[in-house]
């Protein structure tokens, strides 16, 4: 064969694999994976042991995340991704003694994650590292249990609820292929995430074991969360007026899975 045909056929191969790659690189994929993330922002609670005070802070950003994307690369370098993810919170404990009375508060929070992103890959083969950074949306509940003990045992479950939390959310990643579909991927995210609940309900309440709720008026049950109100007493049958306070989420997290490309 001539020199000039190998050459020929040399830069039809390189081309050819060229495009394959790249094919590959492009075109839509879908992730499953699973983490934890580490609140990073936080409230404040008082806990009273006797006469000594401290200050006790509430992560409602850290806890285990499953999560789900879709995603498309529109070339081996650039793409856009929908995330959908599920928080559930880890539980912040404090405990207060006044006297005879034992108050013990449990926070957590439940959520689901809109995470929005454009997509910055190396687009290599085999071992190949991403960026990916957006907007994350979260809806879903904060829950405080409480329970104390003066004369009797009581318990009661509170939810703060309502409105949209937002912040900006990213990640730097790395995908180890194992075939033309299948890859692992490994993530550290970040997210800058607060929350203003609109309202809150008492939804359990106990007295040594027996349901008391019917004890209780629609001013003890619930709370609306306002940008400002007029500090009067409506009567029991009104709900309870405050300001909105924001909670932050904000955490750093680790997350694992498995991407498929179609």
């Amino acid at each position: 064969m001539k020199l000039g045909n190998i050459k020929k056929v040399a830069l039809a191969a390189t081309l050819s694999l060229g495009l394959s790659v790249a094919a590959q690189a492009q075109g839509a994929y879908a992730k499953l994976g699973a983490g934890y993330q580490f609140g990073m922002g936080s409230a404040t609670v008082t806990q009273t042991t006797g006469s000594q005070i401290e200050r006790i802070k509430l992560n409602y950003g850290k806890g285990v995340v499953g999560n789900l994307a879709l995603g498309y690369m529109f070339n081996p370098n650039i793409g856009a991704e929908l995330g959908f993810g599920y928080l559930a919170g880890a539980k912040n404990e404090s405990k207060n003694v006044y006297g005879n009375r034992v108050e013990d508060d449990t926070y957590y929070s439940r959520m689901l994650l809109i995470q929005p992103s454009i997509v910055i890959s190396a687009g290599k083969e085999g071992l190949n590292p991403y960026a990916k950074f957006g907007l994350v949306a979260a809806k879903g509940k904060l829950v405080h249990e409480l329970e104390y003990t003066q004369n009797g045992v009581a318990e009661m479950e509170i939810e703060q609820n309502g409105g949209w939390g937002l912040g900006l959310q990213g990640a730097l990643g790395v995908e180890f292929g194992l075939s033309d579909q299948l890859a692992f991927f490994s993530e550290l995210s970040m997210s800058n995430l607060s929350y203003a609940p609109e309202r809150s309900e008492v939804v359990a309440y106990r007295y040594n074991g027996t349901d008391a709720m019917h004890y209780l008026t629609v001013r003890d049950r619930e709370t609306v969360y306002v940008d400002s109100y007029v500090d009067s007493n409506k009567g029991e049958a009104m709900p309870r007026e405050r300001l909105k306070e924001n909670v932050p989420f904000s955490s750093v997290g680790i997350n694992l899975g498995v991407k498929y490309n179609f």
